[in-house]
């Protein structure tokens, strides 16, 4: 099973790294076709609204997986070790429930 988990990983983050710089490309493109006049790419801002949301998604959910998410850390440089456990559970908690609130 971690070797499934492993390669659902490496897809993940490959495909945000393969959407990021398609994203700029496309942006690019549709740009420098529309204000040379030579083409135009009707469906370049659409795809490229869609790409971030797509890498932005994907993002969340690779930071997650490492909690490597902007963080404010001073509550835990303050607090004894008995309260960052429950800081870290409330911390999911709240996170899960405006997570929710966001779903609905």
């Amino acid at each position: 099973m971690s070797r499934v988990k492993y390669l659902i990983n490496k897809f993940e983050e490959i495909l945000i790294s393969v959407m990021l710089p398609l994203m700029v490309v496309v942006i690019f493109i549709g740009t420098a076709g529309r204000y040379s006049k030579l083409f135009l790419l009707p469906w370049a801002e659409e795809l490229a609204r869609y790409l971030m949301i797509w890498v932005v998604f994907l993002g969340i959910g690779a930071g997650a997986k490492r909690n490597a998410h902007f963080v404010v850390e001073v509550l835990m440089l303050i607090l004894p070790k008995g309260l960052k456990k429950y800081l870290r559970i409330f911390t999911s908690l709240f996170i899960a429930a405006f997570m929710g609130i966001l779903i609905y």
